[in-house]
């Protein structure tokens, strides 16, 4: 099992789980971003998924509003190849059959868009690969926090090395051993929207010019 404890918070954001100073147990699920079972070698998206139990509070999510746990996911990069969500919807339109998304892509958005896209996407999914340990991820989209926005990260406290990857389980193998012998912990990190140049709500490709803040650690 593992742990997420909120300390502090600025006063603007202390809302919901994160109005006072508390322990949650949660879980954590590392991913990939392709919808089968494949290599670790295979280049591809890196993702957490953590999910948090005795959360109270109404939720927005229809037919769960009495749920007592909060969900949080992110990513391995802290922006986007996709500016909006329309962007995004798109490219999910167009990516099968995948041989042919990249023609689709441009015939959808334009040369120029549709190549942006796709060199952001694989500039991503090639950077090298850390121990999940020494991985941080990002919110990379701004969520809706009291009466502001903000990005949240979970900082690897490890630091972030690559790793040969020498087998299709390397690492979920490497993790594993490394748990054995000692917790692995990631500060949680909020950065606050601050004006629509520096910090855009709506374009999920502009890296956020704003410092983040520790908020938490995630154990």
């Amino acid at each position: 099992m593992c742990e997420l404890a909120i300390a502090n918070v600025p006063d603007d954001a202390r809302i919901g789980m994160f109005a006072t100073p508390k322990s949650y147990p949660a879980l954590v699920r590392f991913s990939n971003g392709a919808g089968h079972r494949q290599s670790d070698r295979a280049p591809d998206v890196r993702g957490i998924a953590v999910k948090v139990f005795g959360v109270d509070g109404k939720k927005v999510i229809p037919g769960m509003e009495d749920e007592t746990t909060q969900d949080f996911l992110a990513i391995r990069t802290s922006v986007l190849p996709i500016k909006s969500a329309e962007e995004f919807i798109t490219l999910l339109r167009v990516a099968r059959p995948q041989a042919l998304l990249p023609v689709r892509l441009i015939a959808a958005l334009g040369f120029r868009r549709g190549v942006q896209i796709i060199r952001a996407a694989l500039a991503g999914m090639k950077a090298p690969q850390s121990s999940l340990a020494g991985t941080s991820y990002f919110s990379a989209l701004p969520i809706a926090l009291g009466s502001t926005a903000a990005q949240y990260a979970f900082t690897a406290r490890d630091t972030p090395a690559p790793i040969k990857l020498a087998s299709a389980n390397t690492l979920g193998d490497e993790l594993a051993a490394r748990l054995r012998t000692s917790p692995v912990i990631y500060d949680l990190q909020l950065r606050f929207y601050t004006d629509p140049t520096a910090t855009p709500i709506e374009d999920a490709s502009v890296e956020w010019k704003s410092p983040w803040i520790t908020v938490g650690t995630l154990t």
